[in-house]
């Protein structure tokens, strides 16, 4: 099937919403999570760039049978050891300080 033949492409929130290891991971931007802490007198968020952003683990008996994420683990490997070096802004994961 070519992709113009597709009729529904997920949006990366659903995609990582239903595909990724834990069922119902959710995505929010920083505008989003400030929000979420709206009142509080104080909040600090930044990104991290974490094992999960160049697949450094093990992947789980899921993953191991899917080809794309086998290829793009052997891909990555190698940023595993620049990890530490990679600039936060691109980091998946965000850490939320508040206070109430």
């Amino acid at each position: 099937m070519c992709l113009a033949q597709r009729q529904y492409i997920p949006s990366i929130r659903e995609a990582v919403f239903y595909h990724a290891e834990s069922l119902g991971t959710k995505l929010y931007s920083v505008e989003e999570a400030q929000d979420m802490f709206y009142g509080f007198t104080s909040i600090k968020i930044r990104t991290v760039v974490c094992a999960g952003d160049v697949l450094d683990f093990d992947l789980s008996e899921r993953y191991k049978k899917v080809r794309l994420i086998r290829t793009l683990k052997r891909v990555s490997y190698p940023l595993k050891y620049v990890r530490s070096f990679l600039p936060s802004s691109l980091g998946g994961s965000m850490l939320i300080e508040a206070i109430k």
